[in-house]
């Protein structure tokens, strides 16, 4: 009896062994094809989005293209009109202020005119000294008349101051003396030594100036010697003024210009060919006036 129940066991572990062998290699076969599967399914997915974005960025790139070609255009002929118009706005300008100064010039250039037109009259004013002409004036208070007898050589018979005599001035004395003749207190004075009352040369009549005398004094100072003032005086041409001189019986405008010193002053008429004497002051005192021409 006990050999029997050893023997039965002994089967019994056998059939226990080969059923769990087999459930395992199901269980492996079967999670294999899953994970093939499932990396099958994600590789198309990514192809189709990488497709996708391709496209777009190129339709993207393509419209920005076209637009700035148009804001370029737009903005070249915005300029171009902008400086056309600058353009013609300069040339106004410039032709607005050329009239202006032609205004300006015009209204001296007038003036000039005026001082011409008054210095017509005197034009002839050598021809109302002739022979037979009298100068009244006024010598250092005194009245005196200065009779023209001859016209060239000019020859002057003076009287005035209780006293009279006779002077005959070359020529060149009117041409281009640069001194005085003084009558003052009836007596006869010579700024040129080398002048006498018989033929004068370097000194001028007491009623008119030289032609170069007058011309150099317009131009520019000159230094002369005068003998009532005992010395040498730098004349001046200073202002300029008009006046009334009664000359053959009629009254006459005359343009007046005048030659300043320090202590001596002449009015003198402005006329280079016969620039006749008005008026003399020296050290502010009238010496010599000259009244009419008869």
């Amino acid at each position: 009896a006990p050999a029997k129940k050893a023997a039965a066991p002994a089967p019994a572990p056998a059939k226990k062994a080969a059923a769990p062998a087999p459930a395992p290699a199901k269980k492996a076969a079967a999670p294999a094809p899953a994970p093939a599967k499932k990396a099958a399914a994600p590789a198309p997915a990514p192809a189709k989005k990488a497709a996708a974005p391709a496209p777009a960025p190129a339709k993207k790139a393509a419209a920005p293209a076209p637009a700035p070609a148009k804001k370029a255009a737009a903005p070249a002929p915005a300029p171009a009109k902008k400086a056309a118009a600058p353009a013609p706005a300069p040339a106004k300008k410039a032709a607005a202020p050329a009239p202006a100064p032609a205004k300006k010039a015009a209204a001296p250039a007038p003036a000039p005119a005026k001082k011409a037109v008054a210095a017509k009259p005197v034009a002839n004013l050598s021809a109302a000294v002739s022979s037979g002409t009298s100068i009244e004036c006024v010598v250092a208070g005194a009245p005196f008349v200065l009779l023209v007898e001859q016209v060239e050589p000019l020859t002057v018979a003076w009287e005035g101051a209780g006293d009279d005599g006779t002077l005959t001035y070359a020529p060149a004395a009117l041409a281009a003396a640069q001194s005085f003749t003084e009558l003052t207190g009836g007596k006869v004075a010579f700024g040129n030594a080398n002048d006498s009352s018989v033929k004068i040369m370097g000194s001028m009549p007491p009623f008119l100036l030289s032609r170069a005398f007058f011309a150099a004094v317009k131009e520019a100072p000159v230094t002369v010697f005068v003998p009532a003032i005992g010395d040498v005086q730098t004349f001046v041409a200073t202002e300029t003024n008009s006046a009334v001189v009664e000359i053959g019986g009629n009254a006459r405008t005359l343009p007046v210009v005048r030659f300043q010193a320090l202590r001596v002053a002449l009015d003198v008429v402005d006329d280079a060919e016969f620039p006749l004497v008005l008026r003399r002051q020296d050290w502010g005192t009238e010496t010599f006036a000259l009244t009419r021409i008869v």
